[in-house]
C-alpha cells in the first residue's frame, strides 16, 4: 500500500513539473513572440519619421563628443544619452566639421547646437535618414530590456499571467512606443529610472554589496543621461527607509517603529552611502577633469525648470504651467483600456502581495509630485518614468481570485483586444496617439508640441504632396529637419526655421497651405493668433495627424489673411505679394488694395502707397484702413 501511494504521489509530481515546464515554455515564447512583435513596430514605423525636434543634436554633438572627449557645447543636458545614441555612428564614420565656428566658437548660446546638427546632417553628410536611424537602434534596444525587466518584475511578483500581461501592456503602449524610436533621452531615463529601482527591489529581496553596487552604477548612469533623473535620490532614499520593516505581518504603525530603529537606520545609511558612492564613480570616472561642468550644467537644467516654458492646453496658453497639466495630458494619451486595468488594480488592490509594493508606489507618487509642481508643461514624455511601474501595478490584476471568474476573464479580454486594436490603429504615428476622449484627428485642440507634434511628419508631407501632384506649398513647419534637403518647394510662412535658395516665383503663388499643429496653435510664435483664420477651415489632409494641409485655390480670403500675416511678422514684401494675389483674385475688392496700400507704405514707397489707398477708397469709400494711410501718408508730406 505504501509503495502504491507514493508511486502515486510520485506520478502526480512528475506531473505538475511537466504542466510547470509546458506552462514555462509558453511564457518564453510568448514573451519572445511579444518582444519581436514590439521591434517589428518599432522599426517599421521609425523610418519613415523625419527627426524630430531635439533627435538632430544628440546623434551629431555625441559623435563629436566622442571623438574629442569635449561636452562643452551643450550645457543642460549630460552627454551619456548622446554617447550612447551616437555609438553607431562609429561604424558609418560620418564626417564631422569641429572648425566649424558652432563647435569652435560656440557664441550663440543654444542655438550653436542647432547650428552644429544642421552642418552635421545636411552639409557634412549626404546620408541623414541612414544616420537617424542607426542612431536611434541604441534607444530600440534599451526599450526591449526595459520591456524584459518589466515582465520579470511582473512575473516574480505576481504570477506567469501577470508577467505576460505586463509585457503585452509594455508592447502595445503608444507613448513607450513613440519614444522607444527616437534618439533622445525621454525613453532612456526611463529604463534607468525603472532599472535602479528594480535593481535596488533586488536587493530589499536578498541583500548583497554586489546588488547594491549595481543600484548605485545604474542611478549614475540615469544622472548623466538626463538631470530630471535627480529625482531618484528622494526615491532611493524613502524606499531605504521604508524597506527597514522586514517583518511583512507588522501593522502600520508597528512597521514604522522599526523603520524607525536604531538598527534599521544604520543599515539604510550604509546602503545609501554605498549607492551613493558608486553613482558619484560613475559621473566622475564618466566626466573625468571635466567634473565641475556636471554641477554646471545641472544648475543650468535647474535654471530652465524653474522658468519653464510657453506652453498650451485645452486651448489656454502660459509661461508658468499648470499644475493639472500632466492629469490631463495622461487622461487624453494613455489607452483607456490601461486607465480601466490602473482602476481595477486599485479598486481590488490586487497588488499587494507583501511590503515590497512600496517599490512600485514609491516611484509613482514622487514622479506624480515632481511633475504636479513642474513648469515645464510641454510633453507627456516628461511622465514617461511613470508608465513601466504602473504596468506592473495593473498587471497584478489577473492575480485575482474572482468569484465570477469567467465574467471578469471576457472583460479582460474585451480591454486587451480594445487596446490592441487602439495601437495598431495608430500605427506609424505613435508620437500623435490621443484615446477616445479626444481621438488623434482632435488632439491639436488639447495638446501640441511633443504630445502630439514634434516635426515627425516632414517626410510624409512631402509624399502626400508628390502622390497628389502638389509642386509647392505655403509652409509653417514646427522642427529642425531641413525642409529643403526634404525637396520640398514652398513659400515660407512664420514658425519655419529655413528658406531653401530656390523660392517659389512671386507670379506662381501655391494654392495650398501646410501647418504644423504646434504652429497652428502659435504656442512659439510672436502673435498667438498668427493662424487662428485657418482654425475653422476644413483641412485637405492632416498628415500623420501633426500636419495640416489646406486648399486655398483661388481663395482671396486666404491670400489676404497670408498678407496680414506676413505684415505682423515685418515681412512687407511677401505681404505685397499676397495682396496683390488677392486684387487678381477679386479686382473689386477693397481691401486688397488697401492692403496693397499698407504693403508699400512699410517699404517706404510712399507715391505708390498712395495711390494703392486712392484705388481702395474708389471702390469703397467707408475703406477704414485706406483712409488712415492717407492720412499718414499727408501728414508725412
Amino acid at each position: 500500500m505504501k509503495s502504491s501511494s507514493r508511486g502515486a504521489v510520485k506520478e502526480r509530481t512528475v506531473g505538475l513539473l511537466d504542466l510547470r515546464m509546458v506552462t514555462r515554455r509558453w511564457e518564453v515564447a510568448i514573451a519572445f513572440l511579444l518582444v519581436f512583435v514590439f521591434l517589428l513596430q518599432a522599426i517599421a514605423s521609425m523610418w519613415e519619421d523625419a527627426p524630430t525636434y531635439d533627435e538632430l543634436v544628440a546623434p551629431s554633438v555625441g559623435y563629436a563628443e566622442l571623438l574629442t572627449g569635449d561636452f562643452g557645447l551643450v550645457d543642460d543636458h549630460p552627454p551619456f544619452y548622446r554617447a550612447l545614441i551616437a555609438l553607431p555612428l562609429l561604424a558609418l564614420r560620418p564626417v564631422v566639421r569641429l572648425e566649424h565656428p558652432s563647435w569652435r566658437e560656440r557664441k550663440q548660446g543654444p542655438l550653436d547646437r542647432y547650428l552644429f546638427a544642421h552642418d552635421f546632417f545636411y552639409r557634412s553628410n549626404g546620408n541623414a535618414d541612414q544616420i537617424i536611424f542607426v542612431s536611434r537602434l541604441p534607444v530600440v534596444f534599451l526599450s526591449v530590456v526595459l520591456g524584459w525587466l518589466v515582465f520579470r518584475w511582473a512575473r516574480h511578483r505576481y504570477g506567469e499571467k501577470a508577467g505576460c500581461l505586463a509585457l503585452f501592456l509594455y508592447v502595445f503602449e503608444p507613448n513607450i512606443l513613440a519614444h522607444s524610436r527616437l534618439a533622445t533621452n525621454d525613453l532612456i531615463l526611463t529604463f534607468f529610472i525603472f532599472a535602479t529601482v528594480y535593481q535596488f527591489w533586488r536587493y530589499y529581496k536578498n541583500p548583497s554589496p554586489k546588488a547594491l553596487a549595481l543600484t548605485g552604477a545604474l542611478l549614475g548612469l540615469a544622472l548623466i543621461s538626463k538631470f530630471s533623473a535627480l529625482m531618484l535620490v528622494p526615491i532611493v532614499v524613502l524606499l531605504a527607509l521604508l524597506s527597514g520593516a522586514q517583518d511583512s505581518a507588522l501593522s502600520p504603525r508597528a512597521a514604522l517603529r522599526s523603520c524607525l530603529s536604531a538598527e534599521a537606520l544604520l543599515r539604510c545609511i550604509r546602503a545609501l552611502c554605498l549607492v551613493a558612492a558608486f553613482a558619484a564613480a560613475v559621473v566622475l570616472l564618466f566626466y573625468r577633469s571635466q567634473w565641475t561642468l556636471f554641477l554646471g550644467s545641472m544648475y543650468n537644467a535647474m535654471g530652465h525648470y524653474e522658468t519653464g516654458r510657453v506652453a498650451f492646453l485645452l486651448g489656454s496658453y502660459s509661461s508658468g504651467g499648470w499644475w493639472y497639466y500632466f492629469p490631463v495630458a495622461f487622461l487624453l494619451k494613455t489607452p483607456i483600456p490601461l486607465l480601466f486595468f490602473l482602476l481595477a488594480a486599485f479598486l481590488f488592490w490586487s497588488f499587494r502581495k507583501d511590503r515590497s509594493e512600496i517599490f512600485l508606489l514609491v516611484p509613482v507618487a514622487i514622479i506624480t509630485a515632481v511633475a504636479l509642481g513642474s513648469r515645464m508643461n510641454i510633453g507627456l514624455r516628461h511622465i514617461l518614468p511613470l508608465y513601466p511601474f504602473l504596468i506592473v501595478l495593473a498587471s497584478s490584476i489577473v492575480s485575482v481570485r474572482f468569484t465570477r471568474q469567467r465574467f471578469f476573464g471576457v472583460c479582460f479580454g474585451v480591454l486587451a483586444v480594445w487596446y490592441l486594436a487602439g495601437t495598431l490603429a495608430i500605427f506609424p504615428s505613435y508620437l500623435a496617439y490621443f484615446n477616445e476622449f479626444v481621438g488623434p484627428q482632435n488632439g491639436y485642440r488639447a495638446l501640441v508640441d511633443s504630445n502630439l507634434d514634434w516635426g515627425q511628419d516632414l517626410k510624409r508631407l512631402k509624399a502626400f504632396l508628390d502622390r497628389n501632384k502638389i509642386d509647392s506649398v505655403y509652409l509653417s513647419y514646427f522642427g529642425t529637419a531641413d525642409p529643403c534637403r526634404y525637396g520640398l518647394r514652398f513659400v515660407y510662412l512664420p514658425g519655419t526655421m529655413y528658406r531653401c535658395q530656390e523660392q517659389v516665383q512671386p507670379g506662381q503663388r501655391p494654392g495650398f497651405i501646410a501647418v504644423s499643429a504646434t504652429n497652428l496653435q502659435s504656442v512659439y510664435l510672436d502673435y498667438e493668433e498668427s493662424y487662428e483664420w485657418l482654425k475653422p477651415r476644413q483641412p485637405l489632409a492632416q498628415i500623420g495627424y501633426s500636419i495640416f494641409v489646406y486648399d486655398i485655390r483661388e481663395d482671396p480670403a486666404a491670400h489676404y489673411n497670408l498678407g496680414i500675416l506676413y505684415l505682423k511678422y515685418g515681412l512687407a514684401q511677401e505681404a505685397l505679394s499676397e495682396f496683390q494675389a488677392v486684387a487678381k483674385l477679386s479686382p473689386k475688392s477693397s481691401m486688397a488694395y488697401s492692403g496693397i496700400g499698407l504693403a508699400y507704405e512699410r517699404l517706404s514707397r510712399q507715391d505708390e502707397a498712395e495711390r494703392a489707398y486712392r484705388k481702395a477708397l474708389e471702390l469703397d469709400p467707408q475703406d477704414r484702413t485706406a483712409r488712415s494711410g492717407l492720412d499718414r501718408i499727408d501728414r508725412k508730406k
